[in-house]
């Protein structure tokens, strides 16, 4: 072979070796380009990861705090609760304090017809002019003007208490109704 064969060949060898090389480096160029894309999808997805994070990082503390807001309302109805019971028992007691009331009103009220009675008969007894003839001194006109004068006092009295005890027992049925209603 000859120099020049020889340098053709190293030509022609050295021109097929710079072709690889440059498809080489080209298959390099699209394996860094496809690189660079991957790299870019990846760095995407992070992004929309941390977007999806930050998302569900979000909904945790709204969770938590309905969570805390419930919590609240559970305690709310639990006092509610409470209260109602304590409405609940004041009532009873309002109700059966009326009934005892009711029955100190009706043996007033007895009472007081006895002593009307009792009164009515001491002014018949003491109004009769035989009665006050027989009478021998102002000293017994003025006992028994004392004992009316009791009597009265003490109608007065029991009058009052009877007022008082009925006044009583409407506010009481009052308030057992403003219960029930708020029940």
């Amino acid at each position: 072979m000859t120099n020049e064969e020889f340098q053709t060949l190293v030509l022609s060898e050295l021109k097929s070796l710079n072709g690889r090389f440059d498809g080489m480096e080209g298959r390099f160029d699209g394996l860094e380009g496809r690189m660079d894309r991957l790299e870019g999808r990846f760095d995407s997805l992070e992004g929309r990861m941390d977007r999806l994070e930050g998302r569900f990082d979000s909904l945790e503390g709204r969770m938590d705090r309905l969570e805390g807001r419930f919590d609240s309302l559970e305690g709310r109805m639990d006092r509610l609760e409470g209260r109602f019971d304590g409405l609940e028992g004041r009532m009873d007691r309002l109700e059966g304090q009326t009934k005892e009331n009711t029955e100190l009103i009706k043996a007033l009220l007895h009472r007081t017809e006895e002593l009307d009675a009792k009164y009515d008969g001491l002014l018949h007894t003491t109004a009769t002019r035989d009665m006050i003839a027989n009478l021998a001194t102002k000293e017994d006109i003025a006992q028994l003007k004392m004992q009316i004068d009791r009597i009265e006092q003490n109608q007065i009295t029991q009058g009052e208490s009877i007022n008082i005890l009925a006044f009583r027992q409407l506010n009481q049925e009052a308030q057992i109704n403003l219960l029930k209603q708020a029940k």
